[in-house]
């Protein structure tokens, strides 16, 4: 019984790792794109490049089951959060679609960290990060 609960502990930290190193490529993706037709670069694509960049550090730590990453990524996810709820107009922008492709992009980021933040502050993900409960380092 133990082995099944570390198997879907293990499997819900490989999903949301690999989610969060899509996401962080395709915003990467994004921002180069914006940079390129744009020439010029403001605060905003600043911190969201930095708050990327952060977010596919601690996606490539957390498969290797760091602490410090599971920490990081909470604590990038609600930047992400409440970066996306102050100038949501920018990513608007940035996608440069129509407005209804914008906020699917926007919804889905949302539900994305909202779900991260929830799973990754779990007690028993936070037990298997820091290796206890009958869990390997």
């Amino acid at each position: 019984m133990n082995t099944k609960k570390k198997s879907k502990k293990l499997i819900g930290v490989i999903v949301f790792g690999i989610l969060i190193l899509i996401f962080s490529i395709g915003m990467l993706v994004l921002l180069i794109v914006e940079y390129v037709n744009n020439k010029s670069t403001n605060m905003q694509t600043l911190s969201l490049l930095i708050v990327t960049l952060g977010l596919l550090l601690s996606g490539m730590f957390v498969l290797k089951r760091r602490e410090w990453a599971r920490k990081m990524l909470i604590l990038l996810s609600l930047c992400f959060i409440i970066d996306t709820f102050i100038p949501l107009k920018y990513f608007i922008e940035a996608v440069k679609k129509p407005i209804i492709s914008a906020l699917i992009v926007i919804a889905l980021g949302l539900i994305l960290f909202i779900s991260i933040i929830y799973y990754f502050m779990r007690k028993n993900v936070r037990s298997f990060f820091k290796g206890e409960d009958g869990f390997a380092s």
